[in-house]
C-alpha cells in the first residue's frame, strides 16, 4: 500500500475540555496510519487551551488557537487554509 494518501483530519473545538482528548485519542487509535491531525481551538473560554498543550509537540499534530471565537465553519476553514494534505476528513 505505498500509494496510500495522507488525509488531513480537522477538528475544531470550543470549550471542550471534557471531550477533546477523547476525539484526538480516536484519530490516534485509526489503522490508517498517514494522517495529520489539525485540531483548531476556536477561543475557548474554559480549560481546553491547556489540555491541547500537551498534543502541540506531537509531530502529527497541530495545534491552531483562534483568538476570537468565530464558529465551527470559520475554524474548519482555517486548518483547510493551513493544511497541505490532498484529503481532507472533519
Amino acid at each position: 500500500m505505498n500509494n496510500e494518501m495522507t488525509v488531513a483530519v480537522i477538528v475544531p473545538v470550543y470549550n471542550g475540555m471534557y471531550t477533546i482528548e477523547r476525539a484526538i485519542a480516536s484519530v490516534q487509535k485509526q489503522t490508517y496510519t498517514k494522517w495529520h491531525l489539525y485540531v483548531i481551538n476556536d477561543a475557548s473560554t474554559d480549560n481546553t487551551l491547556n489540555i491541547l498543550k500537551k498534543y502541540d509537540k506531537e509531530p502529527k499534530v497541530t495545534i491552531i488557537n483562534l483568538k476570537r471565537n468565530a464558529g465551527a465553519a470559520n475554524a474548519r476553514n482555517e486548518a483547510i487554509k493551513l493544511s497541505e494534505e490532498k484529503y481532507i476528513a472533519f
